[in-house]
């Protein structure tokens, strides 16, 4: 059931049940302390990694750091699946 599970996904292009987990329980780890602690995954959309940051200033610091960090996360993951990052401001209000 899980192998036909995963062969559905990889169809769908999405990724795979263990690397939604992994980002979500491994966050800290994967992305360091520093980055982990302004940050929050909230997402995986069609390739698309959704987080949400503290304020803009760490909105633009992951569109600058958007290739490496990808690239990191594929590489850790063994997933090719996420192909874009998209930081969501965190409404503080």
């Amino acid at each position: 059931m899980q192998q036909g599970v995963d062969r559905l996904l990889v169809h769908l292009r999405a990724p795979r049940r263990d690397t939604v987990a992994d980002v979500f329980n491994r966050w800290d780890d994967l992305v360091g302390p520093g980055l982990a602690a302004h940050t929050e995954p909230l997402a995986i959309r069609d390739g698309c990694l959704v987080v949400a940051v503290d304020d803009t200033a760490w909105a633009s610091q992951l569109e600058w750091a958007q290739q490496d960090l990808l690239a990191a996360l594929r590489t850790e993951l063994g997933d090719d699946s996420l192909v874009r990052l998209e930081a969501r401001v965190r409404d503080v209000s």
